[in-house]
């Protein structure tokens, strides 16, 4: 999924330091330019630059939601650990609780993490702010599929995802939700429609499945849901043993990369 365009903020949701305002009046910067700057430096995978616009807004303004998450894309597309990386966003949400992009990311990553508990009720929460989410939506429908056996649910949240985001992927998810409830006609449908968007491994292995051939387990996990990204979310920031907040985080650690989280940078939300 790929999001390019920054909305122009309204100057009156800005809180400015007085500090912060005269050494950036010097230069012309305002907080949209510096988001600018931003986007671009991440966009050419710049991501120490990124990184560094992204501090100065939060040096202008410490409340301003969009450059927490923006950080956490930064830091992880530098590599740095799943926890630093969901501190970040966990600190957005929590200055603006109805800010439904970051909570799609929080549930990506929980997803990638195995947390499906956290993430089934972050991706419940996001959809509640924006019902057309696809990540949270394919989420949701991966979790009730493979990890609560109800694939009623998994169907009617597959057939959501086809709707808005209509891939290979998805529409061989939905096609094993709907042999899981039995109905084959349907799984023949989706074979079909799979084989019209060329996607014929996808529809051979659905084939497979539906003839008993291949066994249920060695349907693959969806990449989509846990790609690029304990249940306190919607009440307050979730925590974990020894996990830093991202006020105790000045550059991510090295380690092994644990999730991919959206490859460019969403649209600004105004402040409320």
């Amino acid at each position: 999924l790929r999001y390019s365009a920054v909305t122009v903020l309204m100057a009156a949701a800005f809180c400015v330091f007085p500090v912060s305002r005269r050494v950036y009046a010097q230069a012309g910067m305002t907080i949209r330019d510096l988001y600018l700057n931003a986007e671009k430096a991440y966009d050419m995978g710049d991501y120490d630059r990124a990184g560094e616009y992204f501090r100065k807004v939060l040096e202008i303004d410490p409340q301003f939601a969009p450059a927490y998450n923006a950080l956490a894309l930064v830091y992880h597309s530098k590599g740095a650990p799943l926890d630093e990386v969901a501190a970040y966003i966990e600190k957005a949400v929590t200055i603006n609780p109805g800010y439904a992009q970051a909570y799609d990311n929080l549930c990506r990553i929980y997803y990638e993490a195995r947390e499906f508990d956290l993430a089934e009720r972050v991706c419940s929460h996001a959809l509640t702010l924006d019902e057309r989410l696809p990540v949270s939506l394919l989420s949701l429908a991966w979790i009730y599929l493979g990890h609560r056996q109800d694939a009623g649910k998994a169907a009617m949240h597959f057939e959501k995802v086809v709707r808005h985001m209509p891939s290979p992927r998805s529409y061989y998810g939905l096609g094993m939700a709907y042999l899981a409830n039995n109905n084959r006609v349907e799984v023949l449908d989706v074979i079909t429609k799979l084989r019209s968007m060329g996607a014929n491994e996808f529809a051979s292995r659905l084939e497979g499945h539906l003839r008993g051939d291949i066994p249920w387990d060695e349907a693959p996990v969806s990449s989509e849901a846990a790609s690029r990204q304990t249940g306190r979310i919607i009440s307050s920031q979730p925590r974990v043993e020894g996990r830093k907040t991202p006020a105790d985080i000045s550059a991510p650690s090295t380690g092994v990369m644990q999730i991919r989280l959206r490859g460019k940078l969403t649209p600004m939300p105004a402040q409320p």
